[in-house]
């Protein structure tokens, strides 16, 4: 019983991952191709961390590693 509660949990999880992936990328294909505006919201889910250096510069560290 305990291992088909754990594989039922297992495919609740599977499942609600899909729907959430492809919801974005749903989301990614009704987008434009080039924003016209600030979204707050966008720069918030791609920016991992940001770093100010002692001459003032800023790095950001963006989601897949890419550092600018």
């Amino acid at each position: 019983m305990a291992k088909l509660e754990k594989l039922n949990a297992e495919k609740v999880d599977r499942e609600n991952r899909e729907r959430e992936i492809l919801g974005f990328i749903d989301s990614l294909q009704n987008s434009p191709l080039a924003l016209g505006t600030w979204d707050e919201q966008l720069w918030t889910l791609l920016v991992v961390k940001g770093t100010v250096s002692r001459d003032g510069g800023v790095e950001f560290e963006f989601m897949g590693g890419v550092v600018k």
